[in-house]
């Protein structure tokens, strides 16, 4: 019970219900939307889903809006390329990716240990 719990919380963190959120938005690579261009970066309000998407080297191709909501997950395509979805303002920002994912990871596996 005290996993279930934890992970409701963590979880929580994570999603905003129905609420939109505000995306980095850009597209060409690193120099449009590297992580040291964030300050400039336009936003844009979200109904959906904040994402990243990198490729296999780990240079950033594209910060955007998918218009629907889906979990915070991140997925791999036949290219090879990372898609990451977010739900919390500002979360396709490198850095804030990093961090919630492990995050993420850990909450599922206290879950399965407990």
């Amino acid at each position: 019970m005290r996993a279930v719990a934890v992970t409701i919380l963590l979880l929580g963190s994570f999603t905003k219900e129905g609420a939109a959120v505000e995306c980095y938005k850009c597209s060409g690579g690193e120099d449009t939307c590297g992580q040291l261009q964030l300050e400039g970066m336009a936003k844009m309000t979200c109904g959906g889903s904040c994402y990243i998407k990198k490729e296999p080297k780990g240079l950033i191709i594209a910060r955007d809006c998918n218009p629907f909501q889906v979990h915070a997950d991140c997925t791999e395509n036949d290219d090879r390329d990372i898609t990451c979805y977010c739900n919390v303002d500002g979360c396709n920002s490198d850095g804030s990716l990093d961090l919630s994912l492990p995050l993420l990871a850990l909450a599922v596996l206290l879950q399965q240990l407990m």
